[in-house]
């Protein structure tokens, strides 16, 4: 099958793009201590495409801190770079359900991928259950695109009958300084 190919092939990549995104999410939620910093930094970090100019950042750095090679030149981190920062956009524009949902499919991915690396390392005779996990990582990976395609979507479609008289794609994308909903 193509898709499970494909998976076996960068099966190490897309769980360092799964650590990036996690490592992505726990920086977010560590904005909260933004007020120790300057004055004129607060201004600046409250921009919203400097907001997003550091969560680019720390996608790359996240990247080229979890890479176990060196073999490809930088560019190549740029664009998984863009590529899981798309994905951010995709998973921080659902609703919470699905959030939920797909935050734990991304932790037994990356529980399953320990548990493999563990198992290799172990040399024993393991082929059968690592060929089994493999397995359930794959179907746990392509399930949670899918939640993230499809929740994306019906979030996209709600926000935009919502407000469907101002609607704005970039200020969708982009986001907000304040949602409606903690006003």
């Amino acid at each position: 099958m193509i898709l499970v190919d494909v998976y076996r092939k960068h099966s190490k990549n897309i769980v360092g793009v799964i650590i990036a995104l996690w490592v992505l999410l726990v920086n977010v939620s560590g904005n909260f201590t933004a007020e120790t910093l300057g004055c004129k930094t607060q201004k600046l970090l409250n921009t919203q495409w400097f907001k997003h100019f550091i969560v680019f950042a720390i996608i790359y750095f996240t990247i080229n801190f979890t890479k176990t090679d060196h073999k490809n030149p930088p560019i190549h981190d740029i664009a998984k770079s863009f590529v899981v920062w798309v994905l951010y956009h995709f998973f921080t524009h659902m609703d919470i359900f699905p959030t939920i949902v797909v935050s734990i499919i991304f932790m037994m991915i990356f529980f399953i991928s320990n548990y493999r690396d563990y198992y290799n390392q172990q040399k024993r005779e393991t082929q059968q259950l690592e060929q089994t996990l493999e397995q359930i990582e794959i179907g746990l990976f392509y399930l949670s695109m899918i939640i993230i395609c499809l929740g994306f979507f019906k979030y996209y479609l709600e926000k935009k009958h919502e407000y469907r008289n101002h609607w704005n794609f970039w200020k969708f994308i982009m986001g907000v300084k304040k949602c409606k909903s903690l006003k």
